[in-house]
């Protein structure tokens, strides 16, 4: 980043979430600026927003290649995660309890989005491992939703972040 001025910021401006130094930050703007589309004049990025995001999602995919995932002992094997989870059917029940007296218009909690991606992983982890199928999509939109509710600080598969997250509700360490 210290390659590229911003030039219109005002002095001491810091713009939000921004943190000076933080890798994935730094290598997003870089990326951004480097692929980009900028305005000379005034130095400012004019692009398309998706030509953004598309920097973004590779620099994001190439962290995840080169070897930036937490390593993989730390995540837990669905078997391990879901343990001593209630059956399938009983989730799926407290899932339609949950909404059936829930009142409309009302935040649901981060339980519950959490047990319903779990349910929905679970669902998914019936089918053979690796086939794209719709129970896997769902899985993954859930297990999204939750990645988006918490914002953790690491990058990681989804559904992989919802067994951790499953495992340490389950004992207790969340």
């Amino acid at each position: 980043m210290t390659d590229h001025v911003i030039i219109n910021a005002p002095e001491g401006s810091n713009p939000n979430g921004w943190t000076d130094g933080e890798p994935l930050m730094e290598a997003i703007a870089t990326a951004v600026f480097e692929q980009c589309t900028i305005e000379p004049t005034v130095g400012l990025v004019v692009d398309d927003p998706r030509n953004i995001a598309a920097v973004a999602a590779a620099v994001a995919r190439r962290l995840l290649t080169d070897g930036h995932r937490p390593a993989p002992q730390a995540w837990p094997t669905p078997e391990q995660a879901y343990a001593d989870a209630p059956s399938i059917n009983s989730e799926i029940g407290w899932t339609a309890r949950f909404l059936a007296t829930a009142e409309c218009f009302t935040e649901l909690g981060r339980e519950f989005y959490l047990r319903k991606a779990a349910l929905l992983d679970r669902i998914a982890l019936l089918h053979e491992p690796d086939t794209l199928n719709s129970d896997a999509e769902t899985a993954e939109a859930a297990a999204l939703h939750l990645l988006d509710l918490d914002q953790p600080s690491i990058i990681c598969d989804p559904r992989t972040y919802v067994r951790q997250q499953y495992a340490r509700r389950a004992t207790g360490h969340q």
